[in-house]
């Protein structure tokens, strides 16, 4: 995954590099890199022949975030963005079925990548986005003294999916560094379309194929130039995500599980380093 990151933020930068070589006004670009916390609320609804039951976290991680925009030309941008957590903190999640209440350690991670095109129909400030996102999920649950069924250390869950997203972003500036305030505000809706999912729970497992649901995901910035061509400020997004999940695998019992569907909401915020090029 870091190797992926990696490489999309080196192709990014060497394609700012030949749009820039043609074009005589090279500050329409500009990367950044962020540090922070994601706070992220999660709850997975499951079916078994004994009925529903639900597991629900909240947990806070070091969360970084860096991103480069390329101005293809007046009409068109072009944007690669990538965050992960840094370090996964070890939470509580609550297990709540009929007959059962119960709590185990979760220790959650997630990757974000997007690749999103800047439409400016209007003017600079104004712009609609579309883009492609991919998000990992990664679930370590441990510590299961209180669930008498479960004959297994650590239960591992790790989710891939991509979405289709559509929104809409307003920045104050065209120019990255320059003097003064900088801030920019956007929205997005997605729609979640294909997931990968892998299992250690007995009988390991792996299934890939269509997902469904929504998500709406708001972001905000605010800078100020320190020095030309660079900005320091703050940021902060939020998401919620409604995804429903199609996971089968049998417990150590030999018992039938469903996922039905997963409520996921996040909240980052942190500061931010902005520069032009």
């Amino acid at each position: 995954m870091k190797k992926i990151i990696l490489y999309l933020l080196l192709s990014s930068i060497l394609f700012a590099h030949e749009i820039n070589e043609e074009n005589e006004n090279t500050q329409y670009g500009y990367s950044y890199l962020a540090i922070g916390t994601q706070n992220t609320f999660y709850n997975q609804i499951f079916n078994s022949q004994d009925g529903d039951y639900t597991l629900s976290s909240t947990s806070s991680s070091p969360y970084y975030t860096t991103a480069t925009l390329t101005r293809v030309n007046e009409l068109i941008g072009f944007e690669i963005y990538a965050a992960s957590t840094l370090f996964a903190t070890t939470t509580t999640e609550d297990v709540t079925a009929t007959n059962l209440n119960a709590t185990h350690k979760l220790d959650f991670t997630m990757t974000d990548i997007a690749l999103t095109i800047h439409y400016k129909p209007i003017n600079e400030y104004n712009r609609i986005t579309l883009g492609a996102r991919y998000t990992y999920e990664v679930l370590k649950r441990y510590d299961f003294r209180e669930e008498s069924s479960v004959s297994v250390d650590m239960v591992e869950n790790r989710i891939a999916s991509i979405s289709l997203d559509v929104g809409y972003l307003y920045t104050s500036k065209i120019y990255t560094g320059t003097k003064g305030y900088h801030y920019r505000i956007g929205i997005s809706v997605g729609v979640p379309f294909y997931a990968i999912t892998a299992d250690t729970y007995p009988p390991e497992s792996f299934e890939m194929g269509s997902s469904w649901g929504y998500k709406f995901n708001a972001t905000s910035y605010l800078g100020y130039t320190i020095y030309k061509g660079l900005e320091i400020g703050a940021y902060a997004d939020a998401m919620h995500r409604v995804r429903f999940d199609q996971i089968h695998y049998e417990d150590a019992t030999g018992t039938t599980i469903t996922s039905k569907n997963s409520n996921m909401t996040t909240l980052n915020y942190g500061l931010m380093a902005s520069w032009s090029f």
